[in-house]
């Protein structure tokens, strides 16, 4: 039986998909892990990344899917398939492809956990590249009802959502101009409210006391959305800082300002999130 499984979606992001493969392949005891790439975008068999995978036959799934389903519900999908074939292992892990896991030991650190079943989702030390920052934990506490829908009611406008990009960001900048990033320490094995979503550890007592990863939104809004589920089925989330993972974020998601389409998806995102579990 597999120790864990990750399942990476690609979005036209060959490159650093094949880089996540390798960066996968090189941690200890790759025997006890599963890796499925769930691609998203439309190829043909023939082309570069179809050939690339192909050198890898017995260590990665590839599931090519005619349909873009979304982050989380491209994982689904990727989980669904494996199921059909394989028991629930250990561990389950939904990560961008812009990602390289540093911490080669990663099966080691886990299995410290396994017995412990509070855990219902694990979020690692992530450090951003494009400022050095930790994007874990996402939300240390829980969010009010009224700055939720303050969120909902910025991002219906996509002006002001793109304001608020812009501000957000010049704030993050700042930030790591004034501050050592690299002197923050944050106590380890805490619990928080909600992880990063760019690489979620789930605990098998997750899917078995939940939906799952069938989350009804198509981008944006899965840290929340998780975070209270956990609260739902009374799973704990825990920040681990010893597992190590860099994030080449804005390969996958963009650039900094959001276009008509990516703002939709963010609104209604958020928009459901705030109507479903902060209500007034």
């Amino acid at each position: 039986m597999k120790e864990i499984l990750i399942l990476g979606v690609n979005y036209h992001s060959d490159h650093e998909t094949i880089n996540f493969i390798e960066s996968v392949l090189s941690l200890v005891e790759i025997d006890l892990i599963n890796l499925i790439i769930i691609d998203i975008g439309e190829r043909n068999s023939d082309d570069w990344f179809s050939k690339k995978t192909a050198e890898y036959p017995s260590l990665v799934t590839v599931i090519n899917c005619k349909d873009n389903l979304g982050y989380f519900g491209a994982a689904d999908y990727g989980l669904k398939e494996y199921l059909k074939t394989n028991s629930l292992p250990q561990w389950i892990i939904v990560s961008n492809v812009d990602i390289e896991i540093q911490s080669k030991d990663l099966i080691y650190v886990l299995r410290k956990y396994s017995t412990q079943k509070e855990i219902g989702v694990i979020a690692p030390t992530i450090i951003s590249i494009s400022n050095q920052n930790n994007q874990n934990p996402f939300m240390k506490f829980r969010p009010s009802s009224v700055r939720m829908h303050f969120y909902k009611w910025i991002f219906k406008q996509r002006i002001i959502l793109n304001l608020y990009e812009l501000l957000n960001f010049i704030f993050k900048k700042l930030i790591y101009l004034f501050k050592n990033v690299h002197s923050i320490s944050i106590e380890n094995d805490i619990s928080i409210y909600a992880p990063h979503g760019s690489f979620v550890i789930f605990s098998s007592t997750f899917f078995l006391k939940s939906k799952g990863l069938n989350i009804p939104l198509f981008l944006f809004g899965e840290e929340v959305f998780i975070a209270e589920i956990c609260k739902e089925i009374d799973l704990k989330i825990f920040y681990i800082s010893k597992i190590k993972i860099l994030h080449k974020e804005h390969v996958s998601t963009g650039n900094l300002f959001k276009n008509k389409k990516i703002a939709k998806y963010l609104s209604k995102s958020v928009t459901y999130n705030a109507d479903t579990f902060f209500k007034f």
